[in-house]
């Protein structure tokens, strides 16, 4: 579920892109004052690329661990996943402590030892 709500929310920055991408075509000459620099408008793009990038990274690998999960294997790349999101408040906090909870049972590490 987490990892569907990262692709809306990383689309948002694609707004900072086209925001950037309008100061560099400059769209915002004609205003009373001087345009801003182009520089800026690069920095926009970038910031919003690498966070757009990020998101949608996070959603891939939130999906991913889920189906480790099911799968039960890859026991440590699912803990290393929960403790980066247990960045993400408050509902990443939430699903990153749970997992450290239900995980850390002798019986749930049985499971994934199992199929290893």
């Amino acid at each position: 579920m987490l990892g569907a709500l990262f692709v809306p929310i990383s689309l948002f920055f694609l707004i900072y892109v086209g925001f950037g991408v309008a100061v560099i075509g400059g769209s915002f000459d004609g205003g009373s004052g001087p345009p801003p620099p182009e520089f800026m408008g690069w920095m926009f793009v970038g910031i919003g690329l690498f966070a757009f990038a990020i998101g949608i990274a996070m959603a891939g690998l939130t999906i991913f661990c889920g189906r480790c999960i099911a799968q039960r294997k890859n026991l440590t790349f699912v803990y290393v996943l929960a403790g980066i999101l247990c960045m993400n408040m408050p509902l990443g906090t939430l699903l990153g402590v749970l997992t450290f909870v239900v995980l850390s049972n002798d019986h749930t590490k049985s499971l994934f030892h199992s199929r290893a």
